[in-house]
């Protein structure tokens, strides 16, 4: 596979203006290297807004969020990432049906974020 860092994301010409970054850490900082996270490169590179996770994320639970994000959306309107990420929570934790998937959920989620510059 591909392997970004932030260096590659600050070369390029132009960004899109909202970014999703479901993979594992990809807005997570590298204290011990001195980098920035692949999130912050995009925001720094001119996109307005970016959701990535601080931390590991399960496949399963990355692709739900995935298609969550973009079934609230109806494709004409801006994209406001807080607004879709909080929607897209909370659609899939009042999807659980146990208490204990939905602790999973939340754990799972609690480190997705969205970038706003």
């Amino acid at each position: 596979g591909v392997h970004l860092e932030p260096f590659d994301v600050l070369t390029l010409p132009r960004v899109p203006d909202t970014m999703v970054l479901l993979g594992c850490r990809t807005g997570a900082f590298d204290r011990a290297q001195g980098t920035t996270s692949i999130a912050q490169a995009f925001l720094a590179a001119g996109a307005s807004s970016v959701i990535a996770a601080s931390s590991e994320l399960d496949d399963l639970v990355a692709a739900r969020l995935g298609v969550a994000l973009y079934q609230g959306w109806d494709g004409r309107s801006s994209f406001d990432a807080p607004v879709q990420l909080q929607r897209a929570i909370t659609e899939l934790l009042s999807q659980a049906t146990t208490m204990d998937e939905r602790d999973r959920l939340r754990a799972e989620l609690a480190g997705v974020r969205a970038w706003v510059r």
